[in-house]
């Protein structure tokens, strides 16, 4: 499986971060994405800093770790959507941001 990331986007009006991680079958005949958002205060809670590692690359990467142990079941649908916070308020808002980017 191959695995591609598009810049990490920070949104200051919500408090959080998000991005797209897209998964492609190795003949590359089959794709699907991840869409995907972490508020600040659950980054800082969950992610440990790194000389190594960004919090926020290590966010990314546990969530492509996460995806990847479904192997090529993934890639059946054309989108997932992924949202880590700590209220379900939040997960609801994080949900609906994540929906209006792919309008």
């Amino acid at each position: 499986m191959i695995v591609t990331y598009e810049p990490i986007q920070e949104n200051t009006e919500r408090d959080f971060f998000w991005t797209r991680i897209f998964f492609n079958s190795d003949d590359q005949g089959k794709q699907t994405q991840v869409l995907t958002c972490i508020s600040k205060e659950y980054l800082e809670d969950k992610f440990k800093p790194s000389k190594e590692k960004d919090k926020s690359i290590q966010w990314v990467e546990s969530v492509e770790n996460k995806w990847k142990t479904l192997g090529n079941q993934i890639l059946n649908q054309d989108i997932h959507y992924d949202v880590y916070v700590e209220t379900s308020e939040g997960e609801a808002e994080g949900l609906r941001f994540l929906l209006n980017k792919m309008r």
